[in-house]
């Protein structure tokens, strides 16, 4: 419909996507060819998320589910209904209701067969992308990876399920735009779209206000769309920078920062941050003090990656000098922030990079207070405190010691007590302009 030129315009400008009645892929059915063709083996025990329900139970608690939480994400202590001794699936722990589950996909379609059987769910499921081609002049994560030799031999993640199968509200973990097409069946998607593009950087918005069942404290725009077989949906990136112009399959416009637009400015300052932070945000950091039988790349970070971590910072540190000598932040407007023009660029910086440090401790701090991990149930909250501090809090260019809240506390909840104000909302995003005022970049 578009030519490849403007798919991608499309989709900055629209969070969703949908094309109804494409051409779908071919005449598939739920069956074992279809499964064992796409998929893999059939016999093979993979990971299900499912907590063994049957679809007669569900109808009794659905509601309930509704609002409490969802079939992947309730605990393993949960009470739920018993299950049936003679189910093929044996769980990881000796619940008998546990959600995550060893299975196979002939077990799938033996559940998908009765009208009592277990609502199973299997997620991340390699899948060849001859099988289900990206889509076509949108600049996606393939696309960047391709220019750095990555494994993309499997890239796409299938899905496969039984009927009334549910999972939570979720974010895409990396952030890349996501598409779905449905191979067979009929699947429900609903989107939570922020009304304010720093909305995502609210720690209430993943934090206590967060359900995973859509009651939208946030205040969201919702939405549902139904996809069935020859449908795609098609989700942009949580974020824009980077993003790239195709024309014919080439790239005619790489994404370069003008530093003029204050939207790029803050740009080039997270990746700034997020770089600074390091190994600070790679979990096998804080598996390396524990006595592992077998020392490899998932309990400890290799030396290649320690040296690109190191290199890293040298060359986004060279070019935030270069941004502080060439430009300036002036604020627009009959108020005051106490700083100038001068030295505003570099004061606001370092004052976010140690912002979003605390913003992170005390999301994490809240997180375990819920009994909700992150990528790796071994990262806690003081651990990452200590980390930072022993980066970051040496670094005089940084003016981390600074802003950093002061107080002899080893507990890291009584440490965020020091500083966190009940009455304030906390946020990884740049600090919002003054009443009144606007920061706008100026060259010098």
């Amino acid at each position: 419909m578009y030519p490849a030129s403007l798919k991608q315009a499309i989709l900055a400008q629209h969070k969703v996507i949908v094309i109804c009645n494409a051409k779908p892929y071919g005449m598939l059915h739920f069956n074992e060819t279809s499964l064992r063709e796409n998929l893999g083996a059939l016999h093979i025990e993979r990971v299900i998320h499912g907590n063994s329900w049957s679809n007669f139970d569900l109808c009794i608690v659905f509601m309930q589910l509704l609002a409490d939480s969802s079939l992947e994400d309730q605990p393993q202590s949960a009470k739920k209904p018993s299950t049936s001794s003679e189910s093929p699936l044996l769980a990881f722990t000796q619940e008998p209701d546990a959600v995550h589950c060893l299975g196979t996909y002939h077990d799938l379609l033996e559940a998908s067969k009765h009208s009592d059987g277990k609502i199973l769910n299997f997620l991340d499921n390699p899948v060849s992308p001859d099988k289900t081609p990206p889509p076509i002049g949108i600049a996606t994560d393939s696309e960047a990876e391709q220019g750095e030799n990555a494994n993309i031999t499997h890239k796409r993640w299938g899905l496969a399920a039984t009927a009334w199968a549910i999972h939570g509200g979720h974010i895409d973990a990396i952030g890349y735009a996501t598409y779905v097409s449905p191979m067979t069946g009929e699947k429900c998607w609903i989107v939570a779209i922020p009304k304010r593009q720093d909305d995502l950087g609210e720690v209430s918005a993943f934090g206590e206000e967060y359900t995973k069942d859509l009651r939208n404290c946030q205040d969201w725009n919702i939405y549902s769309v139904l996809l069935r077989r020859g449908d795609t949906l098609y989700m942009a990136m949580v974020h824009n920078a980077g993003s790239q112009v195709k024309e014919d399959g080439s790239h005619i416009i790489p994404h370069l920062p003008n530093f003029s637009i204050l939207h790029d400015v803050i740009a080039f300052l997270m990746l700034y941050n997020l770089i600074q932070l390091g190994s600070i945000l790679d979990y096998r950091r804080y598996l390396e003090k524990y006595n592992n039988d077998i020392y490899d790349d998932e309990t400890h970070i290799p030396f290649h990656d320690v040296q690109n971590y190191k290199e890293a910072k040298v060359h986004v540190h060279k070019l935030r000098e270069w941004l502080f000598q060439h430009f300036l932040l002036d604020l627009e407007g009959e108020v005051g922030d106490g700083l100038s023009a001068t030295n505003r660029l570099k004061a606001k910086s370092n004052a976010w990079l140690v912002m979003q440090c605390k913003v992170l401790i005390l999301h994490k701090v809240e997180m375990e207070d819920r009994e909700v991990v992150g990528e790796h149930s071994l990262v806690l909250a003081k651990d990452v405190k200590a980390a930072m501090e022993e980066d970051l809090l040496l670094d005089k260019d940084l003016g981390f010691e600074e802003h950093w809240p002061e107080g002899e506390v080893e507990d890291v909840q009584e440490w965020v007590k020091l500083w966190k104000d009940e009455a304030e909302s906390y946020s990884y995003a740049f600090p919002v302009d003054p009443n009144g005022g606007k920061y706008v970049p100026k060259v010098q």
